[in-house]
């Protein structure tokens, strides 16, 4: 099962994903938990994938509370879905370019499978970079992980100079989760399924960029979208 949450500020991000998912993975199961969505935006994500399930939530958000509810939103998946062979988060500002049964045949081997990078940038090790939560996929023998990386997430201290609840928290939760549960490990290849640098070939683009970029970014997904379903219906 395919995971996304996204509020109503994100919302048309969210329906592009899922209508690239439509496009490329329609029977996948996919399961949306949006927070404070209007009734239109229900209405447009409840038609945008033939596999969707919506789960309505009403809270207080922000970006940085989005980012680490991650956790929160796979335990309640887990506990109310527990028949599936695996769960995949994925962020809402993901573009998907083509099937992906190389994502997927990933937990056939291994309890969860995530992005892991040597978390250097400008020449230095960040510890909020080695594991990025855009992609987290569990099995459910993977679940100490998930409930870890919870824990780890309602902790009240800084950790490697992130402070609780900050951006980036979710990362750097999450790397302290993953060497602290021992189990078998699949490393998902940033530069195929989060791929920043929109390459024609890549899996999955991602618009982990500046703010000021984000809507630059949405006009142009938006087009390649448009594109591959003007070739696919040809």
């Amino acid at each position: 099962m395919i995971v996304l949450q996204f509020d109503g500020g994100y919302a048309h991000w969210g329906l592009l994903m899922l209508r690239s998912l439509a496009l490329h993975e329609p029977g996948q199961k996919v399961l949306v938990d949006g927070v404070n969505l209007s009734p239109k935006q229900w209405a447009e994500v409840s038609q945008a994938h033939p596999r969707v399930t919506l789960r309505k939530t009403r809270e207080e958000t922000s970006p940085e509370r989005m980012a680490n509810r991650k956790p929160l939103v796979l335990q309640r998946v887990m506990d109310e879905h527990p028949e599936e062979p695996w769960y995949c988060l994925m962020d809402a500002d993901f573009l998907v370019r083509r099937p992906m049964p190389d994502l997927w045949n990933l937990m056939r081997r291994a309890d969860a499978a995530l992005i892991v990078t040597d978390g250097v940038w400008e020449g230095r090790v960040y510890q909020h970079l080695i594991t990025v939560s855009s992609l987290v996929m569990v099995r459910p023998s993977g679940r100490p992980l998930i409930d870890r990386w919870a824990r780890w997430t309602a902790h009240k201290r800084a950790i490697a100079g992130i402070r609780p609840g900050a951006w980036f928290w979710d990362q750097v939760t999450l790397l302290k989760a993953r060497n602290g549960t021992p189990l078998t490990y699949a490393v998902i290849p940033i530069g195929d399924f989060a791929d920043c640098g929109f390459h024609p070939d890549t899996a999955i683009w991602s618009a982990h960029v500046s703010f000021e970029d984000k809507e630059r970014c949405y006009a142009l997904f938006f087009e390649e979208h448009e594109r591959q379903a003007a070739e696919s219906s040809v």
